[in-house]
């Protein structure tokens, strides 16, 4: 009797303790948003261990997950989905997840342990192509996504706006100008990054307020769940008004780029750091930030990307990034300065030394770079491992949201082993900087798992099949053998999209870098992997039972989408010859080859909601009061679908190029046969293409796509 007292004590003692965890409390809450089906039949208990980790078992019928923190404990639950219940959790809130009607027991005790101290997760960009209009109830599901699949970092710039509203009036500007200079939400991405001002200015003001309360719930979903966002820090963005309003700053004379070939006025300058005002704006903005939002000291400070710095000299960049760190460090001592590596790619004009400089201007574990596009190069390996400096080993994945198939598995696994094999003391984790969400999912979850364990291929491709399809079935896990060699082979160098989503009558011809030529040189579309392969795995899909499960109906969708694109991209390369040979009859054949394969794509991608063009601009409408303000919401929504920028459409155009239901019957397609259809006509008339003609009919059904008149 007195050993049965002090078993129901200590059992009381237990049930106490664990209610005043705020860890396991909020474990608790993940699991019953998450799997409330199994939520009561599932314990939580923290353990002590020097790094992240946890721990799974069935015990008397409960599942027990342990872990050292709620990240840990919330990567558990992850674990058990996907490899014992064999199911798909999305980061999209409207597909929903299948679970076995019986809650399945852990076979044996699994124990994983992370390999790495940050799992990274969010690129600028995807606030743009991904959730500019997104509300709560979509982000609190992305936020469980994240820590399911055990993200502890992320990029939280949402809601500066309201930030900056309060620290540009101090400066001087009236509310009017703050807002003529906000960029449209699809944009303002691109304002953060400093690539430039006044697109689809002003901003609505209504639109801020509502901004600033969705970031609090994201951020305290994010601080519950052990994920320290990475807030924003002033990056030096001068704009015209506050040169007119400081004019002895010590600003660059000169905009810094071109970016996107907008007119001057919409070019970003910047304010050197060594100047006064530099230190005055960077203090007005984290002491406003911090008391709006809070901070967890980790923050994001994009200087020079994708623009030419003032000057590329070891000196300057050195000292440059001294005195913005030690802006930062005045007002947070405890601060890290989160940077991307994106630049040290995308310019050649940084050099070794430059880089070197530029990445030790701040002490050692007080900058965090990311290595952003690694599964194509590795800039650690270039650079001594970043000169000493902590960096992450990132996965870009796309850009803009394209959907093709071009995630080379088998090069970013080798990468992966590579790297954590050898773990330089600097190198502090994993991340995923994915321009946009839904494109070759499972490759995203895989990275972020590759920080807690080596993987053996052939298990992981088998319980994607499995999970995918909610059932073990031989037809379909055949398929995805397939499509493993597909992945394994579709190249991460070669250019993502489809000829669908771009015509060659480009007056820039901005996809070879070339100007003022029309037509796109013939194989740009090509994929590197074998589409008889493809083909076959699709085929062996369409005779397996259909599932139930959502994850079946996107990559029956997904598949077979990527076959007709590829179908529409072999009818590309034959259009270019007849171009080039003014053979009228070949575009007359090609055209009607494009239009049933283009008519096809558009019924399939019906399947499912992701590839919804409909979906996306209901969400921009959904934002707007007034019908003025859908409108204005909706034409920021087909903008950055299709033009990427009022100012330069022909420049950047179909830079997102997304194969959604809708956007490929109502835009792509049409746009096509207006294009062959003039060229047929003028052959007809003249005996030769008169691209100009074809060219401005294309540009003005561009325009009335996009604004509506």
């Amino acid at each position: 009797m007195i050993r049965a007292f002090f078993s129901i004590l200590s059992a009381a003692v237990l049930l106490v303790s664990c209610c005043r965890d705020s860890d396991i409390r909020s474990a608790r809450a993940l699991a019953r948003r998450v799997v409330p089906e199994y939520a009561s039949s599932i314990r939580f208990e923290k353990i002590d261990t020097d790094g992240d980790r946890f721990e799974l078992e069935t015990v008397s019928g409960r599942l027990v997950i342990r872990g050292n923190n709620v990240n840990s404990m919330a990567t558990g639950l992850g674990h058990y989905l996907k490899y014992v219940c064999k199911s798909n959790y999305s980061w999209f809130e409207d597909e929903p997840m299948t679970l076995p009607e019986t809650m399945p027991a852990v076979p044996e005790k699994i124990e994983l342990a992370s390999q790495v101290t940050h799992r990274f997760f969010l690129n600028y960009c995807t606030y743009g192509h991904t959730t500019p209009y997104w509300t709560w109830k979509e982000w609190g599901h992305l936020v469980d996504w994240m820590a399911l699949n055990g993200v502890n970092l992320a990029l939280a710039p949402l809601g500066q706006e309201a930030v900056w509203m309060e620290v540009f009036q101090d400066l001087g500007m009236t509310k009017e100008q703050v807002l003529g200079y906000f960029c449209s939400p699809a944009t303002l991405p691109w304002q953060w990054m400093n690539n430039g001002d006044y697109l689809g200015s002003p901003l609505p003001e209504e639109w801020i307020a509502p901004q600033a309360e969705l970031q609090k719930k994201i951020l305290e979903r994010m601080r519950s769940l052990g994920i320290k966002p990475v807030l924003q820090a002033y990056n030096g963005h001068f704009q015209k008004e506050l040169q007119d309003l400081y004019p002895d700053a010590d600003y660059s004379k000169k905009y810094m780029c071109d970016w996107g070939d907008w007119p001057c006025r919409n070019r970003s300058y910047f304010l050197d750091p060594s100047d006064s005002l530099f230190l005055r704006i960077q203090k007005l903005y984290l002491e406003k930030q911090e008391k709006l939002y809070g901070t967890d000291h980790y923050y994001c400070i994009d200087l020079f990307n994708e623009m030419w710095a003032p000057s590329f000299e070891p000196e300057y960049l050195g000292r440059v990034s001294r005195q913005v760190y030690e802006s930062l460090a005045a007002v947070d001592p405890d601060a890290v300065w989160v940077q991307m590596g994106w630049m040290m790619f995308f310019i050649a004009n940084w050099t070794n030394e430059g880089i070197d400089a530029f990445v030790n201007g701040a002490p050692k574990g007080r900058m965090l770079f990311q290595d952003y596009y690694a599964e194509r190069v590795e800039i650690y390996k270039h650079t001594q491992d970043f000169y000493g400096q902590d960096f992450l080993w990132c996965y870009l994945g796309n850009f803009g949201g394209n959907c093709d198939i071009n995630a080379n598995f088998k090069v970013v696994d080798e990468r992966l082993d590579e790297i954590i094999a050898r773990s330089p003391s600097n190198f502090k984790g994993v991340g995923l900087t994915l321009e946009a969400l839904g494109t070759n999912p499972f490759m995203d979850e895989y990275v972020l798992e590759r920080a807690w364990r080596d993987i053996d291929p052939d298990y992981y491709w088998t319980n994607l099949a499995d999970r995918y399809l909610g059932r073990e079935d031989e037809n379909w896990r055949e398929a995805w053998r397939l499509l493993r060699q597909v992945y394994e082979t579709a190249s991460a160098e070669k250019n993502t999209g489809s000829a669908i989503g771009h015509i060659p009558i480009r007056r820039n011809g901005q996809w070879e870098g070339n100007r003022d030529v029309y037509v796109t040189d013939k194989g740009w579309w090509n994929n590197t992997y074998d589409k008889a392969v493809l083909e076959k795995a699709w085929e062996i899909m369409k005779t397996v039972e259909p599932s139930s499960t959502d994850s079946y109906r996107y990559w029956m969708t997904n598949v077979g989408r990527q076959v007709l694109s590829d179908r529409f991209n072999e009818q590309y390369d034959l259009v270019i010859d007849a171009i080039n040979d003014c053979d009228l009859q070949a575009l007359k054949d090609i055209r009607s080859k494009m239009l049933e394969i283009g008519t096809q794509l558009d019924s399939l991608l019906a399947g499912h909601q992701y590839f919804s063009l409909d979906k996306w601009m209901k969400m921009a409408s959904d934002w707007g009061k007034t019908p003025q303000l859908k409108y204005y919401y909706e034409v920021d929504a087909r903008i950055v679908l299709t033009f990427y920028s009022e100012f330069n459409p022909d420049y950047t155009n179909d830079y997102e190029e997304k194969q959604w239901h809708g956007l490929v019957g109502r835009y792509y397609l049409p746009r096509w046969d207006l294009c062959l259809s003039g060229m047929i006509d003028s052959l007809e008339q003249s005996g030769k293409i008169d691209f100009d003609a074809v060219y401005d009919s294309v540009m003005e059904f561009e325009r009335r796509f996009v604004y509506g008149k």
